[in-house]
């Protein structure tokens, strides 16, 4: 069970909060209404209702649950316990892998800055990089010497937003993520051989896997990899678990996930879950179909003059949908590559969360409800809520907002934001990890001889280089599924999975996740329909193995494109698991009703947070 403690194994709360004037004397001094809580200047706050002009007589007072000195000392007790647990305490130390200092810059990210010919940084670019790192600002950002200003180019996404204080959930300096894996390092080397494997294999259809003779290569050759255990992979690789990740439910079943295919009974409309709509509010529908990519697809920046170009920020993307080779039929997943699309132009990645969430709000239709389900009554029924929700068996409150199915809906969204910056920090501050393209362009000028890199020699013999399409065209680029190749800022860790791994958390709490899901499906090969899965285990996805393996479907889909590596997806998952886990920690105690929030972690752990 978990003590749900921040700052892994850290924590030693400090007392220096309550020296200051709003703690113990301070605060009973204001309930007990010897001083008002406002604004120093005693300027009016426009945000709050004016509470003036009553008529003087008294008898228009309502009588209201608490006082409002009682109010506020209790509000302003919450808020001073959030801080505490966020403020006072002992955050953790932040190491990098040490790659920046041992072999600058050739291993840390730097695309869009300024490169030689062999794609390697220019120093000066680099430390006007480091410089704002140190520096920390909107206008020492400014100040970076990017590789080219000529139209269009890529700017650097968002650095300083990691820097955000929080007003509530943990603060991005408190939040730990190991080192990355070096590129000398056995693990760094079965990082990219994966990602390798990943881009030769994204058009091989995830049905045949089982059957399909360069998923077993990718198998064997992994499974030759001495690190590849240590970063979340198998010892031995096999079809049935290849590119997977040993989180609970993420084993079972079809490589997809039911919540990225089905969709909802929609009566009026004759549609059953099995026709892939999902059903908004019984006025709009969203098909489970997605925007891909012809097949066979096409691959991007092999070539490295291409790559260097781009590398130094020049943006490929031109016309209508930015230059890829769009299929005009949209499409269930059935692709790595369709999986690589979905998680390219989505909404960061809350469309996926949205929709999985609908799902579960919409298992039956009106009129069908799942009683005493607190979503009953507003959407028609659901997967069941977590059991210990304070409306289960009321016999006369609905629950509406608080606890009803509008509250994962804005949890789910709203944590999204601060999964982000915590990641960002990681990102920028901390970590400043090359991304898999880059890594791949050392790679191609060790094995080409332009360069002598220490690369670790398990990724130097990789038989996934002995494949016709690196040998014909002498090129060991890491193949990209976009034009434009990865994001402008670095790797580690994965903006993707940590709010994944966040969002996958407040619908784990929310839901029953031992609730299975019946009917179980796959996409067809050409991907227009979905058809039933038979495999033996087809009784045994639940709601929780179903939400883990969307978070990871939606962590792999980035490295299925090549634009992160395994340990960001399953470092960034736990990130951001741990930025949910404090989150509702922190609102447990604003709320009225009494209940708790039950689930499991991805690594297998019980939780219980109780209110």
């Amino acid at each position: 069970m978990s003590d749900n403690n921040l700052s892994d194994g850290k924590i030693t709360r400090r007392d220096f909060l309550k020296a200051m004037f709003w703690g113990g004397t301070g605060l009973a001094l204001g309930g007990m209404g010897f001083f008002n809580i406002k604004n120093g200047n005693n300027k009016r706050q426009f945000a709050f209702a004016d509470g003036g002009g009553g008529n003087g007589n008294g008898d228009s007072s309502v009588r209201l649950p608490m006082s409002e000195s009682e109010r506020k000392a209790r509000g302003f007790e919450l808020r001073k316990e959030a801080a505490e647990r966020t403020y006072g305490i002992e955050w953790p130390d932040h190491p990098n892998n040490g790659e920046e200092k041992d072999y600058p810059y050739i291993a840390n990210y730097s695309k869009a800055l300024r490169h030689n010919k062999l794609g390697e940084p220019d120093k000066d670019s680099y430390k006007t990089f480091l410089r704002a790192v140190e520096e920390g600002t909107f206008e020492a950002w400014e100040q970076v010497e990017l590789g080219t200003f000529e139209e269009p180019h890529f700017r650097l996404f968002n650095p300083v937003a990691g820097l955000t204080f929080p007003l509530q959930g943990p603060d991005p300096f408190g939040l730990f993520m190991p080192p990355a894996p070096r590129i000398d390092s056995p693990e760094g080397a079965a990082d990219i051989a994966e990602n390798y494997w990943l881009a030769v294999t994204r058009d091989v259809y995830v049905g045949d896997y089982a059957n399909n003779r360069s998923i077993a290569q990718a198998a064997d050759d992994l499974s030759s990899f001495s690190g590849f255990p240590n970063i979340g992979g198998f010892r031995n690789v096999t079809p049935e678990n290849i590119f997977r990740v040993n989180f609970p439910g993420v084993l079972k079943g079809p490589f997809v996930s039911q919540l990225a295919l089905i969709g909802t009974p929609i009566p009026p409309l004759g549609l059953t879950p099995e026709d892939g709509y999902v059903v908004e509010g019984w006025a709009n529908k969203v098909d489970q179909r997605i925007i891909t990519s012809r097949q066979p697809g096409r691959d991007y920046l092999t070539d490295f003059k291409d790559y260097l170009h781009v590398y130094n920020g020049h943006d490929p993307r031109r016309g209508e949908f930015c230059s890829q080779d769009w299929d005009n039929t949209a499409r269930f997943m059935r692709y790595g590559r369709d999986l690589a699309n979905w998680v390219h132009y989505d909404d960061v990645p809350s469309q996926e969360f949205r929709i999985a969430n609908e799902i579960l709000l919409h298992q039956t239709v009106p009129c069908m409800r799942v009683v005493p389900d607190p979503a009953a009554v507003l959407f028609g029924g659901s997967a069941p809520f977590d059991p210990e929700n304070p409306y289960r068996g009321s016999r006369t409150q609905e629950a509406f907002f608080n606890f009803g199915p509008f509250h994962p809906l804005a949890f789910h969204t709203e944590i999204s934001l601060y999964a982000l910056r915590a990641v960002w920090f990681q990102k920028y501050y901390v970590h400043r990890r090359i991304r898999p393209e880059g890594f791949g362009a050392l790679i191609h000028n060790e094995k080409t001889g332009r360069a002598d890199y220490p690369i670790h020699h398990d990724i130097l013999e990789s038989n996934v280089f002995d494949l016709p399409r690196f040998k014909e065209r002498d090129s060991f680029m890491l193949p990209q599924a976009f034009p434009e190749g990865s994001p402008t800022h670095p790797s580690y860790g994965a903006g993707h999975a940590t709010v994944a791994g966040a969002q996958a958390t407040i619908l784990k709490a929310f839901f029953d996740e031992t609730f299975v899901l019946r009917n179980v499906v796959v996409a067809s090969r050409d991907g227009t329909k979905l058809e039933p899965y038979r495999g033996p285990d087809r009784d045994e996805m639940t709601v929780g193995g179903e939400i883990n393996k969307l978070a990871w479907n939606v962590a792999i889909g980035r490295n299925f494109a090549g634009v992160h590596y395994r340990t960001d997806a399953i470092q960034s998952l736990l990130l951001g698991e741990k930025v949910a886990i404090e989150f509702l920690e922190q609102r447990k105690d604003t709320w009225i009703e009494s209940g708790a929030f039950n689930f499991t972690k991805f690594n297998g752990e019980k939780v219980r947070i109780s209110f």
